[in-house]
């Protein structure tokens, strides 16, 4: 990966850019693991909470758009691309959801 890639990550990530197993399986789960996990065990202070909590739901959001346009972007086996895209609507509908509780 060049150096501009890695400067402009979130932008290529967004565009879908960056291949689509990257997209899912790097930053979508292994990426919202860490984030969940840092909330979860950072327990210090309120701020912190609050300061890891807004940059995981801007990631969270960066990483859906990314996700999808790297769906859209895909050229192999069709299935995947439209798995990818139906798990972002359900994960987008899982966060809508826990408004309503």
């Amino acid at each position: 990966m060049c150096k501009s890639m890695h400067s402009n990550f979130p932008i290529n990530l967004i565009k879908g850019e960056i291949k689509l197993w990257k997209a899912y399986w790097l930053f979508g789960i292994v990426g919202n693991i860490i984030f969940s996990l840092l909330i979860l065990f950072v327990t210090s202070s309120t701020y912190i909470n609050i300061f890891f909590t807004v940059i995981s739901i801007i990631y969270y959001i960066i990483t859906l758009i990314g996700i999808w346009n790297s769906a859209s972007n895909y050229n192999g086996f069709k299935l995947w691309p439209i798995l990818a895209k139906i798990i972002v609507i359900f994960s987008i509908l899982g966060t809508l959801s826990q408004f309503n509780e």
